[in-house]
């Protein structure tokens, strides 16, 4: 190969290589916008590039009847959530995680940490499927951080590839109306 072909070649890779860098660097700083609900008094935020969709369609559900769910989505992995479910019938969050563990016989919910939201208990789980041998599978980059606040479940939701943004998710959830 003669000396200008190599010298080609090196700097498509290298402009490569540095494009790839700027442009992976340039979309981790994604701006944040703030979704908030005066209906059920809370704010969150959440990646910028999301779209919002929000659905009123009451459910009912083993553990009690979703009155509103608001998501935040992309095509790819992002995908950031909020639902509020009304007449629970349990009185704590291992509660709950034991219904929903006794949902499904190969999906269970493990807890993974517990902090605070303005003085209301929270806690994060994560969900472990177990296959016909077996083997566990683990989805760490979707978690689920749920509290009872008025009588309501609240459960904010994350499938988000950086693990940091999760905890920016729940860190920036507030109660507006108090």
């Amino acid at each position: 190969m003669n000396l200008k072909l190599k010298l080609l070649l090196y700097f498509i890779i290298i402009f490569c290589v540095a494009f790839g860098a700027y442009f992976f660097i340039a979309n981790k700083d994604v701006a944040w916008n703030t979704y908030k609900d005066s209906e059920y008094g809370f704010s969150i935020s959440y990646p910028s590039n999301l779209d919002k969709t929000i659905s009123l369609e009451k459910k009912e559900f083993v553990f009690g009847d979703l009155l509103k769910s608001v998501s935040f989505h992309t095509l790819g992995p992002g995908n950031v959530g909020v639902k509020i479910y009304s007449d629970i019938n349990f009185e704590n969050i291992n509660e709950f995680l034991e219904i929903k563990n006794n949902q499904k016989e190969n999906v269970r919910f493990e807890k993974e940490k517990e902090f605070l939201i303005n003085a209301v208990p929270v806690v994060v789980f994560h969900t472990v499927t177990v296959g016909p041998e077996q083997q566990e599978e683990h989805f760490l980059n979707e978690k689920k951080a749920v509290f009872i606040k008025d009588g309501k479940l609240f459960e904010l939701w994350t499938r988000l590839d950086d693990i940091e943004e999760h905890e920016k998710v729940w860190r920036s959830f507030m109660f507006i109306n108090e």
